[in-house]
């Protein structure tokens, strides 16, 4: 009884120190299991900090983007820098991680489509058919202009037509002819005024042409577009009952107005208030977060 009884008590002794052995591993395990938690939610918290960094990091370069289109389109007055402009942004809000981000692609998703409806008179175009206008004007034929056409066919050259044994006074009456019908040029004129007008006067003519398309110009780049389409106008008939329209130059000059003119649209520039004001509220949601 008595051996059974210290057997007993050893056995006892053994379990209760594995039992405190066990204890304390747990307790170690325990404490390692709290560190890495610990480690894990500070890298969860490193993370989570850099990409939302990164985020506002990318909606200040979105912002930077916008706001520099629509600068650009307010002094061009064409569409297509402020278009650009959120294209690309939302092509890059696509890879954004932070759900504050979505309503601002939605709402530039929504005013691309509303800008690619848009009619918007293309100025830097418009100002550049215009200087080129400007630069022939010097070379545009007046109706008072003594310029030689061609004779019409079988009445031309009447000289060269005859044989070479043809009687002297022949050959002298077709050139006496050929004389007489280039001196001859019948054309229709838009107004007798016009075709008698004195070659000072012709200088004035084209100085008033070169201004009315100077103001023209200066309308356009100040979005006055009413004022432009009337000065284009007024150019248009000049050229129609001053100039000579049958001159190619005259020709070129008219179709190029024409389509200045046809091509002046309304001066309202397009606005993207839906995505100023989710920019404005990704901002202030930023500036939460941050703080």
């Amino acid at each position: 009884v008595g051996l059974q009884s210290r057997d007993t008590g050893t056995l006892a002794r053994l379990a209760s120190e594995q039992s405190r052995e066990a204890s304390a591993k747990v307790a170690l395990l325990d404490a390692r299991v709290a560190q890495l938690d610990a480690q894990r939610a500070q890298v969860e918290s490193v993370l989570q900090g850099l990409s939302r960094a990164k985020d506002d990091n990318l909606l200040v370069d979105v912002d930077s983007v916008v706001q520099m289109g629509l600068q650009q389109t307010q002094l061009t007055g064409s569409v297509q820098p402020l278009l650009a402009a959120l294209v690309s942004s939302e092509k890059r809000l696509e890879h954004a991680t932070q759900p504050r981000l979505v309503a601002l692609q939605l709402a530039m998703a929504q005013d691309i489509e509303q800008l690619r409806k848009t009619s918007v008179s293309d100025v830097a175009m418009l100002a550049t058919r215009i200087d080129n206008v400007l630069r022939q004007i010097d070379s545009l034929p007046l109706q008072s202009d003594m310029v030689p056409l061609p004779t019409a066919s079988g009445k031309a050259h009447v000289a060269k037509r005859l044989p070479a044994d043809a009687p002297w006074w022949q050959q002298w009456w077709g050139s006496v002819s050929d004389t007489a019908l280039g001196l001859v040029r019948v054309r229709s004129i838009a107004s007798r005024d016009a075709a008698l007008l004195p070659p000072d006067q012709g200088f004035l003519v084209r100085e008033n042409l070169k201004l009315r398309l100077l103001n023209a110009r200066m309308a356009l780049m100040s979005r006055q577009s009413d004022l432009a389409r009337g000065d284009v106008e007024q150019v248009l008939q000049q050229l129609q009952g001053q100039f000579q329209a049958d001159s190619p130059l005259v020709e070129s000059a008219r179709k190029q107005l024409q389509e200045v003119h046809s091509n002046i649209h309304s001066a309202e520039l397009p606005q993207i208030r839906g995505t100023l004001e989710a920019l404005s509220a990704a901002n202030a949601a930023a500036s939460v977060a941050g703080n």
